[in-house]
């Protein structure tokens, strides 16, 4: 669930326009015992001469929309032909970049390969040179020719949004020289992720530790989050505190590190002339920051639901003290087999609630040649949807392992591909792409539809306490944890704009406060120790901005929907299928309330809150059944 782009403002600017859930942090993966299942590319490209040849012959048709600068200056009406061939060149590039892409993370391993997709990713240099000029031109032609434009040709309709958002811009925007002189600084300010992606996986020197097994392991970021979930209670410690240990001594790099990219968005949006880096971030994403506001005043209310679960957790693990290094082992040694096969069957029946379009759409993409799931050598891990070409089919991209997990990630990215595909098959190219705010929606609602179905039909009492765990525990990786994670960095932004330095040890302090305050330390719910409080230093996501609210508004957003849908609402239903349909046709939270959903409101999150309750109080209901679940 994983990357971060404003959609109608740089939908033919980027890349990785339409991978959605890449991983942050990649790491080789295994082959299996599994006959293959991959993609057919051909739909974009025969074979690599094809691809050459389009590569080749792209670079005159970018070079040639700066052409029109000087046609649409002197009359506007050359604006259609603009943005129709930029549309045209845009929609090649994003194709010859997604060929290119998907083959690489397929397989890592050839450098010709990495080779070919870094010549796709540094077309757009050439393209972002091109059109520099787009912006500052309609701003010159101003607002009344633009609308009068919009009102006399009815083609430019795709293009409204696009336009409307830059005449939105105007305040926030300057001349063309001071433009391009900003442009030109942009490299500069990102530079903290890339140094942070160094450092974090290539530079800090990780310890290793032998365990218990005879095992002798490096504990880095990897292997922490793998053997975080060791049995072990003694052993989970040891690597907690070694791992935070590690951190804990470059503690004040990491923090002289975050302050760097936090100054960069302040100055930004003070270049921008905006209030704070907040009311920046959410200009640019067209939404209004009370969302965020509210994000974090419901989780606060409700953290007596996090806290009964961890009580919960304590209770099935025997423990009389939860402690930080319990809350990622598995509460059940039982772990369920899920075949891909399999997986895709119990997917298709949760999806049953969802219509007969949504469903063809879906039997014809599982069907078909789009996906590329076990996992290989060289392959890359994790898991996204690669929607980007907007006339071909999106691509799934998986790494299935056979388990529950699996499984949810096969729910999770197919429904981020029928989403792509019922919004470019209803919206013309210039505004089918939807913004990041709405995509994980759809993804998630897919998620909590596979769980309902397999809370629904379990029959063992193991099978069913497995179910429910899994959808808490989604809730809270997901909902509280992300919006932990939104909650220090919008206080780490706050103390920049009030000119209060940041340093390691006062983020190491104010990281300490939350998580004592979410996990309920001071009711005794669970242990918080000093060194877990460097938890904030190796999270890849603050290096980009304002992002990770998005996965605890999603699945707050999600809940509601599949809550909804599971109880027959069938106006809910049509109004969530015209969503998926939409795609940018309007900014995300108009298109939300067109839905019928306010995320300003407590309206998804008391759903949420009561649907934790309710599968809280089964579990309650389901030990005092069975004892023997007890313990295990």
């Amino acid at each position: 669930m994983h990357l971060k782009f404003n959609l109608l403002k740089s939908s033919f600017l980027r890349p990785l326009l339409g991978l959605l859930s890449l991983p942050i942090i990649m790491s080789p993966s295994l082959a299996t015992e599994h006959e293959p299942i991959v993609w057919d590319l051909t739909p974009l490209f025969a074979d690599l001469e094809s691809w050459e040849k389009a590569l080749e012959e792209i670079r005159p048709e970018i070079a040639a929309l700066e052409s029109f600068r000087d046609k649409v200056q002197k009359d506007p009406q050359q604006l259609l032909a603009y943005l129709d061939a930029r549309s045209s060149v845009a929609m090649q590039l994003q194709r010859i970049n997604a060929w290119a892409g998907l083959q690489v993370s397929a397989d890592t391993r050839p450098a010709e390969v990495r080779e070919r997709a870094a010549r796709a990713r540094n077309l757009y240099a050439d393209w972002s040179r091109a059109n520099s000029w787009y912006s500052p031109t309609v701003l010159q032609i101003g607002e009344d020719k633009i609308h009068h434009l919009l009102q006399t040709e009815p083609e430019l309709a795709p293009y409204r949004r696009g336009l409307e958002y830059i005449l939105r811009s105007g305040p926030h925007t300057y001349g063309e020289e001071t433009e391009a002189a900003i442009a030109l600084t942009s490299p500069l300010w990102r530079p903290t992720n890339s140094v942070y992606s160094v450092f974090m996986n290539a530079d800090l020197p990780w310890p290793t530790i032998t365990l218990e097994s005879g095992e002798e392991v490096q504990i880095d970021v990897t292997t922490f989050t793998d053997k975080r979930r060791l049995p072990n209670r003694e052993e989970r410690s040891r690597i907690f505190e070694t791992f935070w240990g590690a951190l804990k001594q470059y503690e004040s790099t990491m923090g002289e590190l975050y302050y760097a990219n936090v100054q960069a968005a302040v100055v930004q949006s003070k270049l921008r002339q905006h209030d704070s880096a907040l009311a920046h971030n959410f200009f640019q994403d067209e939404l209004p920051p009370e969302i965020y506001e509210n994000l974090i005043e419901q989780v606060h209310s409700n953290l007596p639901s996090l806290h009964r679960y961890m009580k919960l957790r304590t209770r099935i693990l025997g423990l009389d003290t939860l402690k930080y290094h319990d809350i990622y082992n598995p509460l059940i040694e039982w772990d369920p087999e899920f075949p891909y096969e399999k997986s895709v069957e119990l997917f298709r029946k949760s999806t049953e609630v969802l219509g007969e379009e949504y469903n063809q759409h879906l039997d014809y993409g599982l069907n078909g040649n789009f996906s590329h799931v076990y996992p290989a050598p060289g392959k890359r891990s994790g898991a996204f949807m690669s929607g980007s070409v907007y006339d071909e089919h999106p691509y799934v991209f998986l790494n299935h392992t056979d388990n529950l997990n699996s499984a949810t990630t096969l729910a999770h990215e197919w429904g981020h591909a029928i989403h792509s595909v019922l919004s470019n098959k209803n919206q013309p190219y210039p505004i089918a792409r939807y913004s990041l705010f709405i995509a994980e929606i759809a993804a998630f609602t897919n998620e909590y539809l596979l769980s309902d179905y397999l809370q629904r039909n379990a029959t063992d009492p193991l099978e069913k306490l497995t179910y429910w765990i899994h959808e808490l525990e989604r809730n809270r990786g997901a909902f509280y944890r992300q919006a932990k994670f939104a909650e220090f960095e919008l206080k780490a932004h706050e103390w920049v704009e009030a000119d209060m330095p940041l340093s390691g040890p006062r983020l190491t302090q104010w990281y300490g406060e939350l998580l004592r305050q979410y996990y309920g330390h001071d009711a005794d719910v669970i242990e918080i120790e000093d060194h877990h409080a460097i938890e904030w230093a190796m999270i890849p996501h603050f290096y980009n901005n304002f992002y990770v609210y998005n996965y605890a508004t999603s699945i707050a957003a999600a809940n509601y929907f599949a809550t909804k849908i599971l109880q027959g609402d069938e106006a809910v239903l049509q109004r969530y299928l015209i969503l998926l349909k939409a795609g940018g046709s309007d900014t995300p939270h108009a298109l939300l309330l067109a839905a019928g959903l306010d995320m300003k409101t407590d309206t998804p999150y008391t759903i949420m809150r009561n649907r934790m309750e309710a599968i809280m109080d089964n579990i309650e209901a389901l030990i005092e059944e069975h004892p023997a679940l007890l313990g295990r």
